[in-house]
């Protein structure tokens, strides 16, 4: 009887026992943040550089990149005007992966990858800091671009070094309205496009160092090792209400001769432009119509 009592006893006395507290939780490693490793894949934009500008009033500026490619899955923007800092982190695809580059390793041509850091302006095209640029390897940068509309020229020509002269038409000022550039097999091109249907006079010669500004006659640093300049007469750059038609005065290009290419006159009627290229080479021109255009063509 006094052993059963004993046993009730400590039944209900464990019954009333406070539990046991669970046990503490063991610490866990530190996670990390998957947005990080998104954010390394993320692409705000992959395309071919089309401008190109270097330098700004802004210190922290080192140039501005016109990026124009697709929309992909994987990117934000098929267009945008990119600005590249000090503190853009630039790459280019090498033989090991990425190896660390340079602004000047930019170029028009080149096909890039561009992530953007903070706000992106709503604009056309879109602006926006990068915080990282790729050069990529692949793309169609490498292969000569199409011809210009209505050339029948052959690629192969001989061409010549020394002085290119046609003397200014009577007839009223053109505008100059668009200069590009285009790689093609043998020779890097520059086209100038007129207004209407009318050529200025022209005049072509490779100059000596230091090229100088037509207004101030201050000097223009121009890549290369020779220059080749465009003068045309009578011509202008400008609207009547003085605007620029040709915003772009200065573009890296980065060709196999053709690295530089540089406003230098718009004033008076005289239009002047600099092409700075690694080697002398010769050079011809054409004419092209509908619409005006002078094309030069400088040999690789």
């Amino acid at each position: 009887m006094t052993r059963t009592l004993i046993l009730t006893l400590a039944l209900t006395l464990a019954a009333c026992a406070p539990a046991a507290p669970p046990p503490a939780p063991q610490p866990q490693p530190p996670q990390t943040a998957p947005a990080a490793d998104q954010d390394e894949q993320r692409v705000d934009i992959r395309g071919a550089v089309t401008r190109m500008t270097q330098g700004s009033e802004d210190p922290e500026t080192l140039g501005r990149l016109l990026v124009e490619g697709e929309l992909e899955p994987d990117t934000h923007f098929d267009k945008a005007l990119v600005r590249v800092t000090k503190t853009t982190r630039l790459f280019r695809e090498g033989d090991r992966g990425r190896e660390p580059a340079r602004f000047a390793d930019l170029a028009v041509g080149q096909q890039v990858a561009a992530t953007f850091d903070g706000p992106v302006a709503k604009s056309y095209p879109p602006q926006a800091t990068a915080r990282e640029v790729v050069i990529l390897r692949r793309g169609p940068s490498e292969a000569p671009s199409a011809p210009e509309p209505g050339d029948t020229a052959p690629e192969s020509f001989e061409g010549t070094a020394g002085i290119i002269d046609k003397p200014e038409p009577d007839a009223p000022v053109a505008t100059l309205r668009d200069v590009r550039t285009a790689r093609q097999q043998g020779f890097d091109r520059v086209v100038f496009e007129f207004e209407g249907s009318q050529l200025p006079g022209y005049h072509l010669e490779y100059i000596d160092k230091p090229v100088r500004q037509c207004g101030s006659g201050e000097p223009v640093p121009i890549a290369g090792d020779a220059w080749l300049q465009v003068r045309l007469i009578p011509a202008q750059a400008h609207t009547e209400a003085g605007q620029p038609t040709v915003p772009e005065r200065e573009r890296h290009l980065g060709y196999p001769n053709l690295l530089e290419l540089e406003s230098i006159c718009d004033f008076e009627a005289h239009v002047e432009w600099v092409l700075g290229v690694a080697s002398p080479n010769r050079y011809r021109v054409l004419e092209l119509t509908n619409p005006a255009r002078l094309v030069v063509d400088v040999r690789h």
